[in-house]
Order: structure tokens, then sequence, then C-alpha cells
């Protein structure tokens, strides 16, 4: 997860990602496909941005509440 209120850039990336919009509650404001050398401005009341590879997250409904846990 990368902390964010402003928003995250995909300069550099050379793959799709795909990035779902946290709140403080951890519920999700959103995902979406994260293209290469894009900007993309966080919903208001964002927490952070959780990405990962691919479309791993691209089903995760607006308004489902996740779980983060450190399994280190």
């Amino acid at each position: 997860m990368i902390p964010t209120s402003v928003g995250v850039h995909t300069f550099g990336m050379r793959f799709q990602m795909t990035g779902v919009w946290l709140s403080a509650s951890y519920t999700s404001l959103g995902s979406l496909s994260l293209l290469p050398n894009k900007v993309y401005l966080a919903p208001p009341g964002t927490l952070g941005i959780l990405e990962t590879s691919g479309d791993a997250l691209g089903d995760v409904p607006t308004g489902a509440q996740l779980a983060i846990r450190d399994v280190r």
C-alpha cells in the first residue's frame, strides 16, 4: 500500500497494474487499471492506494471492506 492523499504516477512503469483506492477505514473507494506513464488523482477521503501486478484486484467493488495485515 502506498500512502497518499493526492494521487499516484506510473512514470517509469513498463506494465499495467491494478490499484484500489482505500479510505481510512480500509474501505474500497474504487479500483482501476494503472497504465504506464500516467497520473491518477485520488478520490476525496483517500488514505492510500493498494497496488498489485496485472488485474489481481480488478474485481474489488467500491465499498468493499479490506483487511490489511502484516504476515511477515
